[in-house]
């Protein structure tokens, strides 16, 4: 997959086409989210658990239908750019920091479960869809 993406320019293109649209979805989702839900940690939760789900089920298709429904292309367009954009890791565990650091440990372990046990089930449950 990706000496698909040292040797083919469209590779690139793909990738950060998905990653312009990843970012600005995950910016629109988590600012709708914290606005509707008033908690700032747990939007960005939502956001990397749907995102999980999203690889899970993206890849699932990979691997299902190879040659028929998810190209290469595809694939780095969705799973590398948007949803690798769309899910941010690092503003998770900013969250997770910045808990600690004001010493709300409680809401820490809290964060730090739920996007880790949710991210699994949803990853698990977009794998289940996928092979449908």
């Amino acid at each position: 997959m990706f000496e698909l993406i040292s040797s083919n320019p469209r590779a690139y293109q793909s990738v950060a086409f998905g990653a312009i649209l990843g970012a600005y979805s995950r910016l629109k989702v988590s600012n709708h989210l914290l606005h509707n839900l008033n908690q700032k940690y747990f939007a960005i939760s939502i956001v990397n658990i749907l995102s999980c789900f999203l690889l899970g089920l993206f890849s699932s298709l990979k691997s299902q239908c190879y040659e028929n429904c998810l190209k290469d292309f595809d694939y780095l367009f969705f799973c590398v750019g948007f949803v690798g954009t769309f899910g941010t890791f690092s503003t998770f565990i900013l969250e997770v920091f910045e808990s600690l650091i004001e010493g709300k440990w409680r809401l820490a372990v809290t964060l730090a479960l739920v996007s880790i046990l949710g991210g699994l089930l949803f990853m698990y449950s977009g794998i289940l869809l996928g092979r449908f």
